[in-house]
């Protein structure tokens, strides 16, 4: 853990395959009604359905299939798992 200058953003990251019994439905549900910001990080059957329950302006990102090092730094911003 180094010394990190970045500022930090508020937000949470699901990282999964989406489909129904992983229930990513719960968390797109709880950050709509908190109004917390989310990142979405998967591909799958239910992408559609979680889409349409969001409104553009909800805070919620889907950001479809993303390599290994976009989901490292997603989840834990401000380090380098490259290094």
């Amino acid at each position: 853990m180094g010394n990190n200058s970045e500022p930090r953003e508020d937000y949470y990251v699901v990282v999964s395959r989406l489909v129904s019994y992983k229930r990513v439905d719960l968390a797109v549900e709880a950050c709509l009604r908190l109004q917390r910001r989310l990142l979405v990080i998967g591909v799958g059957e239910e992408a559609k359905a979680l889409k349409t329950r969001c409104p553009e302006v909800a805070g919620i990102q889907f950001l479809g299939w993303q390599s290994e090092a976009v989901r490292q730094r997603a989840a834990w911003p401000g380090t380098n798992k490259d290094a």
